[in-house]
């Protein structure tokens, strides 16, 4: 527990007696200060280390030791006082109470040399950028769960002031200890913030008076040499104002505070009292539990000694780090004292008694690394160099150099993408826009010299860069400039207090793109200039680049006075194999396919704007781009609809079926993502991590629904892409349904418009079907006595549907059995499929419906097909046709007289190619079991949009009865009508 009254040591007390009126203030301040930290209960800091009166303390006596016995002489009664009051204020923040803390953000008075302190502006800034942190700086403030996530979130505690969580205490704990050396001079100068807007104020000394003792407290949470810049705004000598010293002081403080540290901060008694949830607080308790009293008499006069006995590495690496910040806070603050009283013949003596801090942890490491459990050093994953680098590359990207250039691509469009918002929020950097020029974004790849090296550039008129972003970011595989908090401050939006919004579409996500670029070639220069700045850089890449004598190379960063704003990045392509060449008399033949063959490898981009202009060769031939996507918000495009999303900005879905258009399958942001190409049959092999085009929509039954071409905008890269921007990882896509709404109904519009009016089978309705739905041998559709269906089992109960004809292909369109079609309840075709394999497999896709079977077959075996069926009983024969059923067959409708009407109508065909797919299956009897009704849920199922659309059991083969009956489907499917219409 806190004593009730804060100590000062002798040497003040003697100081002070010489003035008593200042004694007197003094000694006021101190009790009002008491008084407040003996009831303050750190409501924001329930993890931290001591900052009580104790504190303040021990921190008096420290200082009262770092003082030179030749600046005594000098010292005055104000220093003292100055000292005691800003030793007083400089933690004082750490116990505002929650009223106080709410009287603060309500105040607006000046107190800072650049600006009025408005606290509830910088609250807001600094909740911006909370809202901006990422998982780890929660953890680091709030803790973790067991699944390492973190405790909470950032939201605003003054929406529930009255009722503050944990987390809501440490992140305004946050605010202030950010903030707490500016808040000690307001409350020097203004008073201390209590409950319902009251003040306290901490002594009765002059403003003044009280004016340098906030701004001594103020400066140890500032550089040193800045705070004399303060002091002489405020129009205070460095030197002397009326007998106080203040860069003195300044210095004995921060070094004081600094030193102020040990077990007594930290007693053990505490780890075992309470849990601490943040690391950070973990951290402080392990480290201050560490160190042990300091030891101020030793052989070196002008050094203290600071034993330390680290738990754990991480306690070591902490106190080392500290152990080099107090020493150079000590240098620091000699030189600092040398510049401003060296020369003065009697404030030269104003100085320390230490200069040296010593330690067995730094002094003495062998030693403590004979007794100690762990070793006491750095140890962590890393890459070495260039090398690393070269073994990263390829097992990421593979051999394509096509996914460089869409790296760069993607990078130049971001930035041009950056560059519109940047100047739309700062308007005077409009004017730096170039005029004239071809395009946003230009990719030109040359032709290859006498040695076979040509170069890539690709140069853009976005944003540019910063040295900064360069070194921390673009150099750095791994580290995204767009994860930074400086760009989210820049570019998200909140619309919404529980969700951040980039404003604009950024297809860089890993910060790994510029690697990607090595697939080319070793070399890569690259020039840039930011939007805001008076120069530009230059600089260049080598994987391959070691200097003499150096593990590592240097990437010298040159100054460009005459960049234009944007970056510019040339790569030497010395690394992509090319096409074989073989020519024989007048014709050429090419043989396999490279970037310089084949230009619609890196044909990546897809939207009008930013515009992306394609060069070839040395005549910089323009290339078309091969596919367009609309852009957001467009009115009317055939075929594409947009699609409903709250993870996405906007989602649009060019349906499958639509005439006359190509687009790739799946576009983000402009971008295509698709698998590499392989040399294999000049075929387009794909490897996406997770087959969408697929697994997207559930099988219905027989068939698929198949995906529509996707463009998705992505300002927040939610889309699951895998690391090669290749495929999806996973299909939880908030959109699916949607998607899956607005391809069923371009299915129900195929068939609506291209039904025929009969029972048959044209080219044009297969391959319409086969554009709008993916399925095997069985043909999608059955007709009745009156119509078309889609084949599933909804619509087979709805057509009451319990004894069909499955027809061979040929035999249907050849009208072979036309005499018996009309005995059965429907008739459905299947075909032989691209492997060359019978209809007759097609029962495999039935045989969970069937009860039992009849085939024709020209086959003497028995049919095998998949269990439970088994056509093991042969019924009669007429020639070269025989007929099998199976066991406990329902009666047949077929008699033989069937058989020799479709004997004599084969034969009439002649040996022809239907002949031969017509050997072992012509056609089938099948008797259906009560079918099960459909597990697949309504928004992803064919037969629901059926029931809600069509409304019908079948579409009508009469044109007029079925715009009478189906008027209900053709208001709803106008638009996809609409999409298929020539």
């Amino acid at each position: 527990m806190n004593s009730a009254r804060i100590e000062y040591p002798q040497f003040f007390a003697e100081k002070l007696q010489g003035n008593p009126q200042i004694r007197a203030a003094v000694d006021s301040s101190i009790t009002v200060v008491a008084d407040v930290f003996q009831v303050s209960k750190l409501p924001f800091f329930p993890d931290y280390t001591d900052h009580g009166i104790e504190h303040l303390t021990r921190v008096l006596g420290i200082a009262d030791k770092l003082i030179a016995d030749c600046a005594r002489e000098f010292f005055t009664a104000e220093d003292a006082a100055v000292l005691i009051l800003s030793v007083l204020l400089h933690d004082s923040a750490l116990h505002l109470s929650e009223g106080g803390f709410l009287t603060l953000l309500n105040s607006n008075k000046e107190s800072d040399h650049s600006r009025p302190n408005n606290w509830a502006e910088l609250w807001r800034e600094f909740l911006a950028v909370a809202k901006r942190w990422d998982d780890h700086k929660l953890v680091e403030l709030f803790g973790a769960d067991k699944a390492g996530t973190p405790r909470a979130l950032v939201r605003d505690p003054l929406d529930h002031y009255d009722d503050l969580t944990e987390s809501d205490r440490k992140l305004i704990g946050e605010f202030i200890r950010q903030h707490h050396a500016q808040m000690a001079h307001q409350f020097g100068t203004l008073g201390f913030p209590g409950h319902n807007g009251q003040v306290i104020q901490f002594g009765s000394l002059g403003s003044e008076f009280s004016e340098l003792a906030s701004i001594v407290a103020r400066s140890h949470g500032f550089p040193l040499r800045d705070c004399i810049g303060h002091l002489e705004e405020k129009q205070f000598s460095r030197l002397e104002h009326d007998n106080i010293h203040p860069v003195f002081l300044m210095g004995v403080l921060r070094v004081a505070d600094f030193l102020e540290l040990g077990n007594d901060r930290a007693p053990l008694i505490a780890f075992a009292y309470k849990e601490f949830k943040s690391p950070i607080s973990q951290k402080e308790w392990r480290t201050n539990q560490s160190f042990r009293k300091i030891s101020w008499g030793n052989p070196d006069p002008e050094s203290i000694h600071i034993p330390a006995r680290p738990m754990d590495v991480y306690s070591f690496l902490d106190l080392k780090r500290w152990l080099q910040a107090i020493q150079s806070e000590i240098d620091m603050t000699w030189a600092v004292l040398g510049e401003v009283y060296g020369a003065h013949p009697r404030f030269s003596a104003f100085g320390l008694t230490i200069r040296r801090v010593r330690s067995n942890i730094v002094d003495d490491l062998s030693v403590f690394e004979k007794n100690a459990s762990f070793v006491p050093r750095r140890v962590e994953l890393g890459a070495a160099g260039a090398d690393v680098l070269k073994l990263f590359i390829e097992p990421l990207y593979g051999q394509y150099p096509e996914i460089g250039i869409r790296e760069l691509i993607q990078n130049a469009v971001d930035a041009v993408r950056e560059r519109w918002e940047f100047v739309k929020n700062h308007p005077r950097y409009a004017a730096s826009d170039p005029s004239g020029k071809d395009a946003d974004v230009v990719v030109w790849l040359d032709d290859p010299d006498e040695n076979g090296t040509a170069v890539l550039t690709v140069s853009d008129h976005g944003i540019g860069m910063t040295a900064e972003i360069v070194s921390n970011y673009f150099l750095k595989a791994g580290a995204s400039f767009r994860r930074s908090i400086d760009w989210k401050k820049e570019f998200e939006s909140e619309p919404h207090k529980s969700q951040l919004k980039s404003r604009v579409l950024r297809s860089g996500r890993f910060g790994i793109g510029i690697l990607a670029a090595f697939l080319l070639g070793d070399e890569i220069e690259v020039s840039t200039r930011h939007v805001t700045s008076e120069r530009g850089i230059r600089f260049s890449i080598r994987l391959d680049l070691r200097p003499p004598g150096l593990e590592i190379a240097p990437i010298q960063l040159n100054y460009d006075t005459n960049l234009q704003t944007g970056t510019t990045v040339k790569v030497k392509v010395n690394k992509v194999r090319r096409a074989r060449v073989e020519k024989e008399g007048r014709d050429t033949h090419i043989f396999g396919t490279d970037i310089f063959s084949d230009p619609h490898l890196w044909d990546w981009y897809y939207l009008e704007g930013p515009s992306v202009l394609r060069l070839q060769g040395r005549e910089k031939k323009t290339l078309k781009q091969s596919a367009a996507v609309p852009r957001e918000g467009f009115d009317r495009a055939r075929g594409w609809h947009v699609l409903p999303s709250s993870d996405y900005r906007t989602v649009h879905a060019l349906v499958r079926g639509t005439p006359g258009i190509y687009i790739p399958d799946l576009v983000c942001n402009g971008i295509q993502v698709r698998g590499v190409a392989r040399e294999k049959l000049l075929l387009w092999n794909y490897d996406p991590a997770t087959n969408w085009k697929r697994d997207l929509f559930p099988r219905q039954g027989l068939f698929s629904v198949r995906t529509p071409a996707l463009s998705v905008f992505d300002p927040d890269g939610r889309l699951p892409l895998n690391l090669q921007r290749t495929g999806l990882t996973n299909l939880r896509l908030d959109f699916v349904s949607g998607a899956f709404a607005a391809q069923a109904n371009a299915v129900l519009a195929t068939l609506v418009s291209l039904s025929p009016q009969q029972p048959a089978l044209t080219d044009d309705f297969l391959k319409a079907l086969t554009e709008v739905l993916a399925f095997g041998q069985t043909i999608p559709v059955f007709f009745t006595e009156g119509g078309t269906a889609l084949l599933t089992t909804a619509n087979l109960r709805l057509a009451r549907v319990r004894k069909c004809l499955l027809i061979n292909l040929e035999a249907f369109r050849g009208g072979w059995l036309a005499h018996i079609q009309d005995r059965y309840d429907a008739i459905i075709v299947a075909r032989w499929d691209s492997r060359r394999a019978s209809p007759i497999y097609s029962f495999n896709d039935f045989s969970a419906w069937i009860a039992s079977a009849r085939v024709i077959t020209r086959s003497n075996e028995e049919p095998v097909v998949r269990k439970p069926l088994r056509f093991r009983y042969k019924e009669f024969s007429v020639d070269e046709f025989n007929v099998y059923r199976t066991a406990n067959c329902s009666p047949s409708l077929l008699k033989q007289n069937d058989i020799e009407t479709l004997r004599d109508r084969f034969l009439a065909r002649g040996n022809t190619a239907e002949l031969w797919s017509a050997k072992d299956f012509i056609a089938a009897e099948l008797f259906l079991k009560e079918l099960p009704v459909s597990e697949t849920p309504p928004d992803l199922s064919i037969s629901h949009y059926w029931e809600q659309v069509i409304r019908e059991p079948v579409i009508p083969f009469n044109h007029v009865e079925r715009q009478t009956r189906l008027n209900h489907a053709y208001q709803t499917l106008r638009e996809y009508l609409a999409d298929f219409s020539d």
